[in-house]
């Protein structure tokens, strides 16, 4: 995302009478330095919980009591045990053309010239945001009455002004029922 407002702010320089060529983004070296960011504070954040004697387990476990969890053939108790459950991306209940995940997504060598992102809890919001300072134009289709639906309702709010002047179409209380092929994108409906 730094990336990204960076080279925003970089393409709207000339109105504080900056002049430069025009900005582009390598795609490659920034998504090489997001990895390098997320290995270092997941290497981080193991080495912080073990300093205060907290065991990080991954794997598949169960819960097999009130203070007990069975993972990787092993029993561990404890006072609190936290269960990170993580999240799965879900697909649509629909056939959809030309869908990507998140991941896939940001995987992309270029941003596309149009996006529609569906939904709007905060990876939407975000990966809305992320393509529009990228200057893909954006929609963001949530089926709720306003995005981040579960926070606060004036943050809500505040954000969709400001994602509105970054250039982002947000469209609530939408339902996308089906995507069929049209010309060189996909139509929603």
């Amino acid at each position: 995302m730094a990336s990204a407002a960076l080279l925003d702010r970089m393409r709207r320089a000339e109105v504080l009478g900056v002049e430069a060529p025009a900005p582009s983004l390598n795609m490659h070296k920034a998504r090489e330095r997001v990895a390098g960011i997320v290995s270092e504070l997941r290497e981080g954040t193991v080495g912080l919980l073990g300093s205060f004697g907290i065991e990080l387990v991954t794997g598949e476990g169960r819960l097999a009591g009130p203070c007990s969890v069975t993972a990787g053939g092993k029993t561990y108790t404890a006072d609190a045990i936290i269960l990170a459950a993580g999240a799965r991306e879900t697909s649509p209940p629909f056939a959809a053309h030309a869908m990507l995940t998140p991941r896939q997504a940001l995987e992309l060598e270029y941003p596309p010239a149009r996006l529609l992102v569906l939904g709007g809890a905060a990876v939407e919001v975000e990966l809305a945001q992320y393509f529009a300072l990228l200057g893909s134009q954006v929609t963001l289709a949530t089926p709720d009455p306003l995005i981040l639906a579960g926070e606060d309702y004036e943050l809500s709010q505040r954000l969709q002004t400001i994602m509105a002047t970054q250039g982002v179409r947000i469209l609530t209380g939408a339902r996308v029922t089906e995507m069929t092929p049209e010309g060189d994108g996909v139509a929603a409906i």
